[in-house]
């Protein structure tokens, strides 16, 4: 992802906020809801974040068991599921819609793993 103004300076053009030369500009912590010129710090863009930048990425999974005594808790007794689809889903806010990422099944153990 780019930013406009990823480094401070004093164009105005690309400042979501601050008065270049003042205390209000290159705010590090501001919400850059502010208009070039605004007096106050807490409006100024945020200018010392990088250009650009990478989202970490990261693994889910668990196991799938027959509660036998819908407790919530893997025991012993309870046996492993073999061969379950497992669906991973997307959750948009904005839309209130899902959408399916990636399927997996369960293995012998019935554990499942989606990696990033």
């Amino acid at each position: 992802m780019t930013d406009a103004d990823s480094w401070p300076d004093d164009n105005l053009s690309n400042d979501g906020g601050g008065n270049p030369g003042k205390g209000s500009d290159d705010a590090i912590d501001g919400d850059g809801t502010g208009m070039p010129g605004d007096t106050l710090a807490v409006t100024d863009e945020d200018d010392e974040d990088p250009a650009f930048f990478m989202l970490s990425q990261f693994s889910i999974g668990n196991q799938v068991w027959f509660d036998a005594n819908n407790n919530g808790l893997k025991e012993h007794a309870e046996s492993r599921l073999n061969n379950v689809m497992v669906i991973l889903h997307y959750y948009d806010p904005n839309s209130m819609t899902c959408t399916v990422v990636d399927t997996q099944f369960t293995d012998p153990m019935g554990g499942y793993l989606f990696e990033a």
